[in-house]
C-alpha cells in the first residue's frame, strides 16, 4: 500500500473528554444548608442560636440607623427664620429676642463699634441677623441664638480691603494633639467660648448700618463704626 500526502487520510472524528457531572443540590450543600459557626453539614444557620443571634444584633443595628437618618431629617426641618421680620411672626419669638438683645449687649459690652455720621466719600455695609437653633442628641432644641453680620459680600478687592482669612484649624494639628494626649494618658477638655470674634481688630475702617430691629429712633442716619 502506497502511503498517501495526508490529505486523503481518514480522520477520526474530536470527541471532547467527558466532563465530570455536576453534583446535584443534595450531594453540593447549599450555602444555607452549612453553618458559617459549625461548619457541620446539615446544621442549618436558621436553627443555629448563634446565627439567630447576630441576625437580631445586625437588624437593630440598621433600626439605629434608620432612626439616626430620621434625626438628621430633623435635624435640617428645624424652620429656622430667615430674616428679623420672620422672627418676629414666629411662635418662639420672645426666644428670638432675648437672643439678638443677649448679642447686641455683648457688642455693647466689647465695645465693637461706635455709632457716628457717616463721612463724605465712605459707603456701608448692610447687616444681616443669623438665627439658628441649637439641639441635643435626640433633635430637642435647648438654645435659640442669634448672630449678627456684616454683608462683607458687597465690598470689592482692593477697593475696601487687601486681604481675607480665616483662623481655621488644620486637621493633622488636631491629629497630633490628640495622638499626644493618647501617648501620655492625658484627658481632653471641650470648651466653648462665646463672643470670640468680638475680641478682633480690624485694620480698617468699616461702616456699617444699625442692625435691623435696634435702630435708634434718635439717630436714624448715624451708622455703626467697626
Amino acid at each position: 500500500m502506497s502511503k498517501s500526502n495526508g490529505k486523503g487520510k481518514d480522520k477520526q472524528g474530536y470527541i471532547p473528554k467527558p466532563k465530570n457531572p455536576k453534583p446535584s443540590a443534595k450531594e453540593n450543600p447549599a450555602k444555607n444548608d452549612t453553618c458559617h459557626h459549625y461548619k457541620e453539614v446539615g446544621h442549618w444557620k436558621r436553627n443555629c442560636h448563634v446565627y439567630l443571634a447576630e441576625l437580631l444584633k445586625k437588624k437593630k443595628q440598621v433600626g439605629i440607623a434608620n432612626s439616626s437618618e430620621a434625626g438628621e431629617h430633623s435635624l435640617r426641618d428645624l424652620n429656622e427664620p430667615t430674616s428679623y421680620k420672620a422672627t418676629i411672626l414666629d411662635l418662639k419669638s420672645n426666644k428670638w429676642l432675648d437672643a439678638m438683645n443677649a448679642k447686641t449687649q455683648s457688642m455693647i459690652d466689647n465695645k465693637v463699634w461706635v455709632s457716628i455720621d457717616i463721612p463724605p466719600n465712605f459707603k456701608t455695609v448692610g447687616s444681616k441677623w443669623i438665627f439658628k437653633k441649637k439641639t441635643d442628641i435626640d433633635g430637642i432644641v435647648h438654645t435659640y441664638k442669634a448672630r449678627l453680620v456684616a454683608k462683607g459680600y458687597t465690598q470689592l478687592y482692593e477697593v475696601n480691603y487687601e486681604e481675607t482669612f480665616s483662623p481655621v484649624t488644620d486637621i493633622r494639628a488636631i491629629r497630633i494633639l490628640i495622638s499626644i494626649a493618647a501617648f501620655y494618658d492625658y484627658e481632653i477638655w471641650k470648651m466653648d467660648v462665646k463672643t470670640t470674634f468680638l475680641n478682633g481688630y480690624l485694620g480698617e475702617y468699616i461702616y456699617m448700618v444699625q442692625p435691623e430691629g435696634f435702630v435708634d429712633p434718635n439717630h436714624l442716619r448715624k451708622v455703626c463704626k467697626l
